[in-house]
């Protein structure tokens, strides 16, 4: 039986048809869901299992947010649009579509669709939410076609044995990590730290592999360039985000404002947990096209929080509280959105009984300083 595959075609004004033959996308078709009042738990996993059902889908020549409403239709699961992410396409919220399908998956399917515009989705509440990808967001402007190959090639899998991906990479590689870089040097240190910190694609061990030097990326034009992270986050600050927020809560406006840049946010001992119950859960702002320096001022003028720019992060806290030092447990990472600290004080007594004696152990097994197995007394 012949493989059923879909056509996209990317429609470029006033330039050629950029066109991805690919498998495609979409549907499952008149799944039940349980209402909002319903556990999260079992709509995720209704969601999940609509995303593996198999339907036909065709759109012809509809701007992406007409093309996701055609797709919320025909399956049932509802398509939002992340702000501001139609605004780092080529053509904007302008970029149309032509898409068909059949039998294919609609999780495989919407892989296939978003991909090649450096998009994404992830479940959210009741149904899916589009966004940025990583790497896009990282260009923190209106992408071109060329960057946004760079994007797609960037979530290839990483071959460190590769020849050919290793000298694609050096040659888009550009250094500006020093006043007078060795970008040989630069190059080698990088190479060698991507496959050891883990990380599936190029994107994400480059992610990694420029953290643990103090650097940071952004794909520009056809190169990548290489910066140190503190450049990086003065660049970040300058990056226009949209925030469209009515009477939510308070943390979530700050995630998706993480998810708009890119830019990892910190939050002190009850930062947000100090503020009126009313502020924390009923929040709203309207900013549209403003530098990420700016939001972060309404909201601090909005919520009485303070924040601080750091080498790597934003760090909210609220500056009517006393400096109080506390141990840090743990960090609860969310990928690409943030960080959240746990604290010793809101573990349970038996938990942190077993840190400490954790920490305990560990002490001893360092040897004191100058100590070695070997003595240089013969």
């Amino acid at each position: 039986m012949a493989r059923s595959r879909c056509v996209i075609d990317w429609i470029r004004r006033r330039q050629p048809r950029w066109t991805l033959s690919a498998v495609a996308i979409l549907a499952a078709g008149g799944a039940a869901y349980p209402s909002a009042a319903d556990a999260q738990v079992n709509m995720e996993a209704l969601i999940g299992a609509a995303l593996d059902q198999t339907s036909d889908f065709e759109v012809v020549d509809k701007p992406l947010a007409e093309a996701f409403l055609l797709v919320a239709e025909q399956t049932g699961i509802a398509i939002s649009i992340a702000p501001g992410t139609l605004a780092l396409l080529p053509e904007g919220a302008g970029t149309r579509m032509t898409a068909r399908m059949r039998n294919v998956p609609l999780r495989e399917g919407m892989d296939q669709l978003l991909e090649p515009l450096g998009l994404r989705y992830r479940i959210a509440g009741d149904g899916l939410r589009v966004e940025a990808g990583h790497a896009l967001r990282r260009i923190g402007r209106r992408a071109t076609w060329d960057e946004l190959e760079a994007v797609r090639w960037l979530g290839e899998e990483l071959q460190p044995s590769d020849a050919e991906q290793l000298d694609k990479l050096r040659r888009a590689l550009e250094f500006k990590v020093g006043s007078s870089p060795d970008s040989q040097r630069a190059f080698t240190m990088l190479i060698e730290a991507m496959p050891k910190v883990g990380g599936e694609t190029i994107a994400e061990s480059l992610d990694a592999a420029c953290g643990g030097l103090a650097w940071a990326w952004y794909p520009s034009s056809e190169k990548i360039v290489v910066l140190p992270a503190t450049e990086h986050m003065k660049r970040v600050l300058r990056l226009a985000v949209t925030l469209t927020a009515n009477h939510r809560a308070l943390s979530e406006v700050l995630l998706d404002l993480a998810a708009q840049t890119g830019v990892t946010l910190r939050f002190d001992p009850d930062a947000i947990g100090s503020l009126p119950r009313e502020t924390q859960r009923d929040f709203t702002v309207r900013l549209a096209n403003v530098p990420l320096e700016q939001a972060l001022e309404v909201i601090s003028g909005t919520t009485g929080l303070a924040f601080k720019i750091e080498t790597d992060a934003v760090r909210f806290f609220n500056p009517r509280q006393a400096t109080v030092t506390e141990r840090v447990a743990a960090v609860l990472v969310i990928p690409g959105r943030g960080e959240i600290p746990l604290y010793e004080r809101d573990l349970p007594e038996d938990v942190r009984e077993s840190l400490r004696a954790l920490i305990e152990r560990l002490a001893k097994a360092i040897p004191p300083p100058g100590d070695s197995e070997t003595s240089g007394d013969d």
